[in-house]
């Protein structure tokens, strides 16, 4: 059962302390619409030993109000490997769901849309990799996070925009494929000596600062302007905006649909009724953990901290 906004309060906790600072991006009217929500899920959270981690893509009343570790595919990545939930419920699209399963074998892992896809990872397949893997025989294969489980599984290491210049220099070799974001490897390949192999897929969401979504607020925190054009996805954009409530944002941005399959409603569902439950496969789960423990080893980019 649901409580009304009433019960809460103007000056309680979930409006006294969360509104004010997203207050920008949500209307009042929404977020008195969204207490209940979010004070329910909240109590489920507790009564189940539940842990819900939030991309920065999420929208704010996601973002702020229900998610116990916000950030980048990174550092939700360490985050679902360090958790001690007995339930992870993975506010983002499936792969990362997939990459949170594939570190927590035992763990329940959830996630409120098996419709939330990605654009990128689903323009290439594992067949696809072998066959790269017969091309190229030796040359190590670097794919980015935003994959699923069986590209991981073929995959030497994982990385993501936040560590991808580092992975491609650790693996020690002079040249590497990378997989599938053929913008990010452009990027990689303008900041190292290594040859960097790309393959054509694109994001439908793509300055003075290009990197993960982390380090474009850590690039804000040191920011020697108050006025910031953000080029992101929406969501994003309203986030970082609420990070930086002194600088003045100019925010041209691009929705990302599978993102926005992600609401609270689906999200007290799927706490609820504890669906919709993410598995991988045990012998594609081992390859892939594999690839996701040396990326854990590696730091970030130095640009990117």
């Amino acid at each position: 059962m649901l409580h009304t906004v009433e019960q809460y309060g103007s000056e309680d906790w979930l409006t006294g302390n969360i509104y004010p600072i997203i207050q920008d991006s949500v209307p009042r009217f929404e977020w008195e619409m969204y207490v209940p929500l979010i004070a329910e899920i909240n109590r489920l959270k507790r009564e189940k030993n539940a842990v819900i981690l939030g991309h920065n893509y999420m929208v704010p009343e996601i973002f702020h109000g229900i998610s116990d570790y916000k950030g980048d595919s990174l550092g939700l990545s360490e985050e679902a490997r360090n958790t001690d939930a007995d339930i992870i419920v993975f506010c983002g699209v499936h792969f990362m769901a997939e990459t949170a399963k594939i570190l927590n074998p035992h763990r329940m892992v959830l996630i409120p849309d098996l419709d939330a896809g990605c654009s990128l990872s689903e323009s290439i397949t594992a067949a696809d990799v072998r066959l790269l893997k017969e091309r190229y025989p030796g040359v190590p294969i670097v794919t980015y996070m935003n994959t699923p489980a069986d590209i991981k599984a073929e995959s030497d290491i994982v990385c993501t925009s936040a560590n991808a210049v580092s992975v491609v220099e650790s693996m020690g070799t002079d040249r590497v494929i990378f997989l599938p974001d053929e913008y990010l490897a452009r990027n990689v390949a303008a900041q190292t000596d290594v040859d960097v192999i790309t393959w054509h897929g694109t994001c439908i969401v793509q300055a003075d600062f290009v990197g993960s979504t982390t380090g474009m607020i850590g690039y804000l925190d040191r920011a020697r302007s108050n006025h910031v054009i953000l080029v992101t996805e929406c969501s994003m954009s309203d986030n970082v905006q609420a990070a930086h409530p002194d600088l003045e944002f100019v925010k041209p941005c691009t929705l990302c649909p599978h993102m926005k399959k992600i609401t609270l409603e689906k999200t007290l569902i799927s706490l609820q009724e504890l669906k919709y439950e993410v598995d991988v496969p045990e012998d594609i789960r081992e390859r892939a953990w594999q690839a996701l423990d040396r990326m854990l080893a590696v730091k970030r980019d130095k640009v990117a901290t």
